[in-house]
């Protein structure tokens, strides 16, 4: 009985009440909504796969291989010493990482685009902008202009247009449904 309360409290409060029939009344609106978002997350992420994919990896010592000179992939190996406390400056291998967001598969690119559209995006235009060719080392500023325009129109399209799109359609479904009268 203690899990019908919330349904007592929404029949005797009149703004509760309001509130669920304006999102069971837009339940379709909504639904075009998602699909709008939907079709722009797939349109930017298999743009996002053509113009990224492999390009987000880097070494992790990035002293050692410079993507100036076109080196990355081929040149991170052997070991370095990190100069820390906590490593007491022991040797560790230089491997080759990806980001954990990347382009480099259609999956990862819906996943990496719900990171920007959640406007979490500042980690992912950062090292969208300093990437270089697939296995290169990347290089700080290398590619601002199209990073910059992917991401910022991906936020306006994906972000800003859909928000006002479940604004409107949550808002527009408290508004009560009238017929005209005939002529």
């Amino acid at each position: 009985m203690r899990a019908l309360r919330p349904l007592r409290l929404m029949s005797r409060n009149k703004g509760m009440k309001t509130i669920v029939y304006a999102l069971l009344g837009s339940t379709k609106p909504i639904t075009y909504a998602i699909m709008f978002l939907f079709v722009v997350t797939t349109v930017f992420g298999v743009l996002g796969v053509a113009l990224f994919r492999d390009t987000f990896q880097y070494c992790v010592d990035g002293d050692w291989v410079d993507g100036t000179k076109g080196e990355g992939k081929l040149e991170c190996h052997g070991e370095y010493f990190m100069d820390s406390f906590e490593d007491g400056g022991f040797p560790r291998p230089r491997s080759w990482l990806n980001t954990p967001w990347n382009f480099d598969t259609f999956g990862s690119a819906v996943i990496t685009l719900s990171r920007v559209f959640t406007l979490k995006w500042t980690n992912v235009w950062y090292t969208a902008q300093d990437r270089t060719s697939p296995g290169v080392q990347p290089v700080e500023n290398n590619n601002v202009a199209v990073a910059s325009a992917f991401l910022i129109s991906f936020i306006f399209m994906g972000s800003f247009l859909s928000l006002n799109l479940f604004v409107s359609f949550i808002v527009d479904g408290t508004k009560p449904q009238t017929l005209n009268p005939l002529p």
